[in-house]
């Protein structure tokens, strides 16, 4: 049996994603998890380089939440 390696990327929230994983694919993949200082998701085209450069299997990708556009989307409400 032949062991597969995986590649994942998370960007933005998407911790909430590991629980999920299990530990044979914890095991026998590269988890790539930047911090926003090394990679700022408000610049597309950095991301989208650094997903070409590592080209994972599967991206994970929760966006941060602000409470700030909440509180606006709820007065147009």
């Amino acid at each position: 049996m032949t062991k597969v390696q995986y590649s994942f990327a998370q960007l933005g929230e998407s911790e909430i994603f590991e629980p999920y994983l299990s530990s044979e694919l914890k095991k026998n993949s590269d988890l790539w998890k930047p911090t926003e200082f090394e990679l700022p998701l408000n610049d597309p085209g950095l991301a989208a380089a650094f997903l070409t450069l590592i080209q994972p299997d599967a991206v994970f990708y929760v966006p941060r939440f602000s409470g700030r556009s909440f509180e606006s989307k709820a007065q147009i409400i």
